[in-house]
């Protein structure tokens, strides 16, 4: 299922959004792909992509569990699945070889980040919105503009509870919606919920 959870992030304490609730069928995967292209469309075939290859190979000893990634012009932003320890606790700037270039620390503490996004204007997005437990009371995202050096912290809430999380995505007017882990359900209709802005919490 995916639930798009909305609160301050980017909004301020006075805004007001929707989210809306859907069964998704499809799968998403990210790959670097090279050799021949996409074969040519038509009415009665599916266009198969070319066979991917290895791009370069992250050896850094701090980069253990790589749960969300992006890919910039000057090479990759990743961060770690929920670390324990302090020095993987940051967003990971690669180069084109995969070499860490530069890190950038919390100012205080994440829970659970899953995944990565990147706007139109350059913004990294973490998504610190893991749950395996449901019992976070909110779930939070934090941004960081381009050439800053400190990331900035927003906090959110669903409108029906806690729920456990791994993907963000983020709209074209760059609105963050989270893709949220349920057990299959039939499919339902689509349907909004009046959603008021995330309550702030430390």
């Amino acid at each position: 299922m995916a639930t798009a959870a909305t609160g301050d992030a980017g909004k301020g304490d006075t805004a007001r959004t929707w989210w809306t609730e859907r069964t998704v069928a499809a799968a998403v995967a990210l790959a670097v792909v090279s050799g021949p292209g996409v074969a040519a469309a038509s009415p009665s075939a599916t266009p198969v992509p070319g066979r991917g290859s290895p791009v370069c190979q992250v050896g850094d000893s701090r980069l253990t569990e790589i749960s969300g990634m992006v890919a910039t012009d000057d090479g990759f932003v990743v961060v770690n699945d929920s670390a324990d320890e302090e020095p993987r606790r940051r967003i990971f700037f690669l180069d084109r070889e995969c070499a860490v270039v530069r890190t950038v620390p919390y100012p205080s503490r994440p829970r659970d980040t899953e995944d990565l996004a990147m706007g139109v204007d350059g913004t990294i997005w973490a998504a610190d919105i893991g749950d395996n437990n449901r019992s976070r009371q909110a779930i939070a995202v934090w941004t960081l503009a381009p050439g800053a050096d400190r990331p900035v912290l927003h906090r959110m809430t669903y409108p029906d509870g806690p729920h456990d999380a791994e993907a963000l995505l983020l709209t074209g007017d760059g609105r963050p919606l989270i893709v949220t882990n349920r057990a299959a359900t039939p499919p339902s209709t689509p349907r909004p919920h009046p959603c008021g802005p995330g309550r702030r919490r430390r």
